[in-house]
């Protein structure tokens, strides 16, 4: 899984900062890198396309954390796995046998579907904290 680079992240906040008229400038931008980096470039462009839609103002590093989040979601839940034969009974996980006793092993299936998503760029890893359990954070303080 590819992280953003610098002149990625900066390109395309860049391009969501003209689109919402806000100048924006070398140090502000590192920040959103700082904070966006670990987003792989395909969401994080999924996020920023959404925001250029839905924001009417700039929004924050962790408006487009939650953003690219919900993009990540939505493209797990277009790309289900669907377990194989050899592992209806354990999804992902294959019955092998290691000196005569059965043991569960990672099946070929399951490496396959990961590897499709990581063609998508979409890592099963949430990449910002869930709306309500923010929501809940700030009514405690």
């Amino acid at each position: 899984m590819t992280t953003t680079t610098l002149t990625e992240c900066s390109e395309m906040v860049s391009a969501l900062a003209l689109t919402l008229g806000v100048e924006l400038d070398e140090p502000q931008l590192r920040a959103y890198h700082r904070a966006l980096s670990k987003v792989p470039a395909s969401l994080l462009r999924r996020a920023i396309d959404r925001a250029t839609s839905a924001c009417d103002r700039f929004p924050k590093p962790a408006e487009l954390l939650r953003l690219a989040d919900v993009e990540r979601r939505a493209l797990l839940d277009a790309h289900p796995f669907v377990a194989c034969v050899d592992c209806t009974l354990s999804p992902g996980w294959r019955p092998v046998l290691i000196n005569g006793v059965e043991r569960l092993a990672r099946c070929a299936c399951y490496r396959a579907w990961q590897q499709s998503l990581d063609r998508l760029g979409v890592t099963q890893t949430p990449l910002a904290i869930a709306e309500r359990v923010e929501s809940d954070i700030e009514r405690v303080s």
